[in-house]
């Protein structure tokens, strides 16, 4: 095969399939540098505060276990970012480096995953696409929101390490060597650690840990002794050790930086039902509107998810076309899934079949065969878990919360698999082509129109340069350039302690190196969701604190009703989008208008 040709560079030796998966990494991690030169796309509340505990933890001031004010996402992000922010100085281009090295880890970790589950054809051909993709999916990969982007790399490296335990495991354990056996209990104990890692990360990851738990007991009975099991257990307990501490020390400290949520409360409040919808309606959301807006049908046309779904006599007919295009892409993300489960439950029927009679060494084969063809039902499987878990709670109950399915991402090799093989099948045969042509033709254009959606949708996000669009229901999106601009407004009027939405808080606090400090104020300018109390009160004991929203905001109306009836005076300034209140000691209210 053509990509098993050896390449000699100088005195090395390299495969060609080696070679350019080096290539196509490159080129993701150039796509994704490039989106972070030109500040895209437009930071937001929430990475902002992760870039608040990046740079406490930089300068020694709070460790916190979760990101501030939501007891179920775990900081290592945070972490990282705090060690940028010491190499480069605190910034957002900073805090998104340490995003892309996670990414670059995945891509290397997800090529080698699909190369043993498949081909290197297949693996080269998900890591092509997976340099791409549409909005979504490229600013789940820049943006340093915590959590998610790293849930694909800690439930890959679980699904890895289990096929390898399965395929240690086809050695009776009272057969094994000594190194064997050391090797079992190690792959075991690591096991535990990334599980309880990748829920500590992420609960969501809990999906992959369930269907790998499933698959090692079915597949990896024959070492399930005390030893191993103890292997298990102890590398769990070092693993969610964040998440303990977390919740012991939250009397001694962590109150204050996760709004005194203890984490198990946190994920109860998430995964339980509310009566707003019911469970048919739930499931009829995630499956048109989260499934495709997940699995990159952003790239045929983009709609804001809140403006999806519910669908309205106001909606528009490119929101309804659009809407209707989705629809029609999840059922052939969910008949291609459905079609790959089948055949791989098939083959797992017939390898089971063919062990009976037969010698050990064949058997021993078979048995090879069946932990590979295991680990791709696997991926199906616990890919359906994540849709399921995620349409059935209230994770779903946010426009933008489609995030949470990122874990899907895994399960792409083994969606395209029914396609690929057919494709390549004919090709390699000719026989084979000159029978199945029409089947295998349209594989191949179902391939090859994926490949263009997803292509399509990473130009659709250079040509937001060098604006941007407003992502994760932000209405009000600014610029980076706008949002600094917005900051140094504001110290320059020696604004110090104000009260503003949230998509605007955060990052005034970071882009402002904590010059200003604010406190989110809701719709009816009551104290709004504030991910770190010390903030509020700060600006909750200055009288004077200022009031700043975007123009047209709902707050505006109310804010000047109850100044005219507590007949405070202010002065009222305008700039980048923004009006804003400052009280003064005397005379009359102003209005005054700051050039932009």
């Amino acid at each position: 095969m053509l990509l098993n040709k050896r390449i000699h560079i100088g005195k090395k030796h390299f495969s060609l399939a080696a070679l350019c998966a080096c290539l196509l990494i490159i080129l993701a991690i150039g796509v994704r540098f490039i989106f972070i030169l030109h500040n895209w796309p437009p930071t937001n509340s929430d990475e902002a505060e992760v870039g608040l505990m990046s740079l406490h933890i930089s300068q020694g001031r709070d460790f916190p276990f979760f990101m501030y004010g939501q007891a179920v996402l775990g900081s290592l992000e945070a972490y990282i970012g705090a060690g940028l922010f010491l190499l480069f100085g605190p910034s957002i281009p900073a805090l998104r480096i340490g995003l892309l090295l996670l990414f670059v880890i995945f891509l290397i970790l997800f090529y080698l995953l699909t190369k043993r589950l498949y081909t290197k054809g297949l693996a080269l051909l998900t890591l092509f696409l997976l340099s791409f993709g549409p909005i979504e999916s490229l600013s789940r990969s820049v943006l340093g929101t915590l959590g998610h982007a790293e849930t694909p790399l800690f439930c890959g490296i679980i699904v890895l390490l289990s096929m390898h335990l399965a395929l240690l495991s086809i050695t009776p354990y009272r057969k094994m060597t000594t190194f064997q056996r050391r090797k079992c209990f190690t792959l075991y104990a690591l096991w535990g650690v990334m599980s309880g890692i990748a829920i500590w990360n992420d609960a969501l990851s809990g999906s992959f840990i369930l269907a790998s738990g499933l698959y090692i007991f079915i597949f990896c009975r024959q070492t399930l002794r005390p030893i191993p099991i103890g292997s298990v257990l102890l590398g769990l307990c070092v693993g969610v050790l964040p998440l303990v501490m977390h919740d012991v020390l939250l009397p001694y400290g962590q109150a204050m930086l996760s709004n005194g949520q203890h984490s198990l409360d946190v994920l109860h409040s998430l995964t339980h039902r509310t009566q707003a919808m019911s469970m048919l309606q739930r499931w009829k959301e995630g499956f048109l509107v989260s499934l495709p807006a997940s699995t990159g049908a952003s790239g045929i046309c983009y709609i804001q998810p809140l403006e999806a779904w519910p669908l309205s006599p106001h909606s528009s007919p490119y929101v309804r076309q659009c809407t209707a295009t989705h629809s029609i892409w999840a059922v052939i993300v969910a008949a291609i899934w459905f079609i790959a489960i089948i055949l791989e439950m098939h083959n797992l029927y017939q390898l089971r079949k063919t062990t009976y009679g037969q010698p050990a060494s064949t058997c021993d084969r078979t048995a090879q065969k069946m932990v590979v063809h295991g680990a791709r039902l696997l991926l199906l499987g616990a890919a359906g878990l994540v849709w399921l878990v995620f349409s059935s709670t209230r994770v779903q109950d946010s426009a933008w919360s489609t995030r949470y399915l990122i874990g899907m991402v895994l399960a792409t090799p083994a969606m395209l698999w029914p396609l690929w093989s057919q494709l390549t099948s004919g090709l390699e045969r000719r026989r084979q082509f000159l029978e199945k042509r029409g089947l295998q033709i349209l594989c191949g254009i179902v391939l090859l129109m994926f490949t263009a959606i997803q292509v399509k949708g990473t130009i659709h996000a250079f040509s937001q340069f060098p604006g941007g669009m407003p992502l994760l229901g932000q209405q009000n999106a600014l610029t980076n350039t706008q949002q600094n601009a917005l900051t140094n407004t504001l110290v320059r009027l020696h604004v110090k302690h104000l009260y503003t939405e949230y998509w605007t808080c955060n990052f005034v606090i970071f882009f402002s190196h904590e010059q200003v400090i604010c406190s989110v104020a809701d719709t009816n300018l009551h104290r709004g969701f504030n991910r770190y109390t010390p903030y509020v009160s700060l600006v909750e004991q200055d009288p004077q604190a200022a009031y700043l929203f975007p123009t047209g905001a709902p707050q505006i109306p109310k804010l000047n009703a109850k100044l005219a009836q507590e007949g405070r005076k202010y002065q009222v300034t305008s700039f980048e989008g923004y009006v804003l209140y400052q009280f003064t000691s005397g005379g009359t209210t102003q209005v005054g208008k700051v050039c932009e």
